[in-house]
Parts: C-alpha cells; sequence; structure tokens
C-alpha cells in the first residue's frame, strides 16, 4: 500500500483550452511533465477531468435549480444543456490574486467580475430559491462561501458541485475543516468528482506551469530564483531584491497589478481584500495565477536537480503544451464536446456514482 501524500495534479484549464481531439495528446504531455519534475516522495496523480465531469453530471440530473452560477468559465455548454430551462450565470468569478514581489506569494485578495450593483440587478430577472455552484477545485471552499454572500444565497437551499474537492481538514490542531466540511457544516449539500484529502495531499494546476506569454524566457528566470530560494533562504535581502526587479517583474509577471490598480478597483467594488496584505504599501507588486516556476511552495513538491538535468526537454514539451492549451478554435469544439457528453450522461443511469454524494 502507497502511504505516500498525494499531489493532483489539476488539468481542467488544459482540457478547456484545447481541442478535443487533442485531449490525449495533452494529458501525455502533462503526464510526462509530472514524470519528469516530480518529487519521489509524493505520489503524483492527475485526476481526469471528463471524469469527475461525468460522475458529478450523473448526479445533478435528477435535481432541480432555478439558477446556475458557473464559475468555471467553461462548463457552461454543458450545463445549458444538462438544465436546458434553468439560467446559467457564467459572467461572474472569483480570482485570488498574490504579492509576487515577495517569496511567500501572500494573498492580497481576490478580483470580482460583479459589483454589488450589477449583481442587484442581474438578480431581478432571475428566481435564486434553489442554486447551483459550480467550480472546477476547491480547498477551502471560501470562493463558494463568498458567493453565496455577495449573491445572498440561503446555504440549506444551494448546491455545490466540483471537479475536485478537498475532504479533509486544513488544519488538525485548530480543528479547521477543508472545503466539503466548511460547506456542508452550513447546510448546503456539496458533490464532487474527484476528491483530494488535506493536510497529506496538496494539488496545483498545471496549466500554471505552461500558460504564460514569455514562457521560455520566464521558465529559464523562474529556475534561477528557485536556485537563489534554496542558496539564499526565501526571506534573503537577494531574493527579494531579485523579485521586485524590473527584469523579473517584466519576464514572469507581464499582467501585474500595483497596489495603485487594487485601490481602485476597491472603490469599484471589484476587489475583495484579504486584509492579510498592507495595501498602503505601493512597493507591493500583485498578480493573478502566478507562474509555477517562481514559487517556493511549489519547489518543495518537485525534484529541483531532475529539472535543472531534464531543463531542455522540460522546455520542449512546455512549449508544446502552451500551444495545444491556447488554440483560438478549441472553445467552440469544447463545447460541443462538453454536450455530447453531457448528453450521455443524460441517457444514462449513473448511479453507479451515487456513493460520491455527501450529506
Amino acid at each position: 500500500m502507497n502511504n505516500k501524500p498525494k499531489i493532483n495534479w489539476m488539468l481542467d484549464e488544459s482540457i478547456a483550452h484545447s481541442r478535443p481531439s487533442e485531449w490525449g495528446r495533452v494529458i501525455s504531455l502533462e503526464q510526462k511533465i509530472v514524470n519528469l519534475i516530480g518529487n519521489p516522495n509524493f505520489e503524483h496523480i492527475l485526476p481526469n477531468p471528463i471524469d469527475g465531469l461525468v460522475k458529478i453530471f450523473s448526479e445533478l440530473k435528477d435535481l432541480k435549480f432555478t439558477s446556475i452560477i458557473d464559475l468555471t468559465g467553461w462548463l457552461s455548454p454543458s450545463l445549458k444543456n444538462l438544465f436546458p430551462c434553468t439560467p446559467v450565470i457564467n459572467g461572474f468569478s472569483l480570482s485570488r490574486v498574490r504579492v509576487v514581489s515577495s517569496p511567500n506569494l501572500e494573498t492580497s485578495g481576490y478580483t470580482v467580475t460583479m459589483n454589488q450593483t450589477e449583481i442587484k440587478n442581474l438578480k431581478r430577472s432571475l428566481d435564486m430559491e434553489k442554486t447551483l455552484i459550480v467550480d472546477d477545485t476547491t480547498f477551502t471552499g471560501w470562493t463558494n462561501l463568498k458567493t453565496m454572500e455577495l449573491w445572498g444565497l440561503e446555504p440549506k437551499r444551494t448546491t455545490h458541485s466540483f471537479l475536485i474537492a478537498n475532504t479533509g481538514m486544513l488544519d488538525r490542531n485548530n480543528h479547521i475543516f477543508g472545503a466539503v466540511r466548511n460547506l456542508e457544516t452550513g447546510g448546503s449539500k456539496v458533490i464532487f468528482g474527484h476528491e483530494l484529502s488535506t493536510p497529506n495531499d496538496d494539488g496545483w494546476h498545471l496549466k500554471d506551469l505552461h500558460q504564460h506569454q514569455n514562457l521560455s524566457e520566464a521558465f529559464d528566470m523562474g529556475l534561477t530564483i528557485l536556485k537563489l530560494i534554496e542558496d539564499e533562504g526565501p526571506k534573503s535581502k537577494v531574493v527579494k531584491s531579485v523579485l521586485q526587479g524590473e527584469a523579473v517583474l517584466n519576464t514572469i509577471f507581464p499582467d501585474r497589478l500595483s497596489t495603485r490598480q487594487i485601490k481602485k478597483m476597491i472603490a469599484e467594488e471589484k476587489f475583495i481584500a484579504s486584509g492579510k496584505v498592507n495595501l498602503d504599501d505601493e512597493n507591493l507588486v500583485h498578480t493573478k495565477n502566478p507562474l509555477l516556476w517562481a514559487s517556493r511552495y511549489f519547489m518543495e513538491h518537485i525534484d529541483f536537480k531532475n529539472v535543472v538535468k531534464h531543463r531542455e526537454e522540460i522546455k520542449d514539451v512546455l512549449g508544446e503544451l502552451k500551444t495545444l492549451t491556447n488554440d483560438p478554435e478549441a472553445k467552440s469544439e469544447v463545447a460541443i464536446e462538453l454536450r455530447n457528453i453531457t448528453q450521455r450522461c443524460i441517457s444514462t443511469e449513473g448511479n453507479q456514482n451515487r456513493n460520491h454524494e455527501r450529506y
């Protein structure tokens, strides 16, 4: 029996942004990357998002909802097919923003695509009495809890569905629960396809390894930063100085946000501050979904020596994945394939998956 902690390498966004005819190739290449970089002290798994989708749709298909909020941005075609008479809201989402001028990558807060006025205006035409909220992955449940708060939803009348959900605890000593328990405690129903269990398990989105406009240069620079963190320590002045340098910021974090921009978004109700970062510090630099190759936490789960040894091979694979998962024609083809998958779920009983629902 393998008792190693598990690292879940999440494929959902890699699949969402590539042609269905290339899904086999994409999964094969992502597996190759994981084989090359994975720390042998962990068990590395790649849950198939389509399998997870089939499981949750097999459970959802017999339920009734008055509204659906799709936080993923890519599952709407299948949700509309599964619930043809139910409105699907796909213009609302929350995205974590981190401080990238610090090696600790503290959470600055979350961008939100709709402010309270916009939400209230949209709600006038909706019946939110029984709402389904769909997302790809959850560790803490915070995004769904905040969504319920912003939309004024009653937890006991809200169902949450995920491709991957955390059924464990975030902190055993302080009895802090993970996403599933957090949401269930409030009275919500939670349905999921795959599960992970913290603190033993962890996970990363594979697309954060290769969806980057300066991929080749950023990958090389990221490895240099990780080596510096390994040699000097994450809190060293040298590391902090490098992370704040223009060359690093322009190459690795081209879509960064300044503290001034974040304050403007707060005034527009388009940013929710975490309270963990001093937003009066104008020297801080922030970004959404930072490249993993510059993350010291990511370094704990990879075999850095092996990464350096195979860096050119890894770069080649990452380059091919970047191309495959940035196909402008993929969106329409994925929508068609998702509708086909949904139709197969509708036409089958799927009772074998009922044990994945937790009450």
